[in-house]
């Protein structure tokens, strides 16, 4: 993991917990009233939850996955 993953992980699940503050349709707000706006009830972490947060490849993987999706749609656009 590195430390650009655990910077954006902490914000994501503070986020998630309807802390902080989120973009929601392009407006910056309270992260509690995105959650609310969109249906999500926040989440209470409980026991090892937090580490479960941070200590993740997740933001990586994403990107890497996007990435890779990105790369095809090159690929068939180069064929073209």
């Amino acid at each position: 993991v590195g430390e650009a993953d655990i910077t954006l992980l902490a914000h994501i699940g503070i986020g998630l917990m309807g802390e902080g503050e989120a973009y929601y349709r392009g407006r910056k707000q309270p992260a509690l009233q995105a959650l609310q706006a969109s249906g999500i009830v926040p989440i209470t972490p409980f026991g090892k939850d937090g580490l479960s947060i941070l200590s993740s490849n997740a933001y990586s993987a994403g990107l890497a996955a996007l990435t890779l999706h990105e790369m095809d749609h090159l690929a068939t656009v180069a064929k073209q």
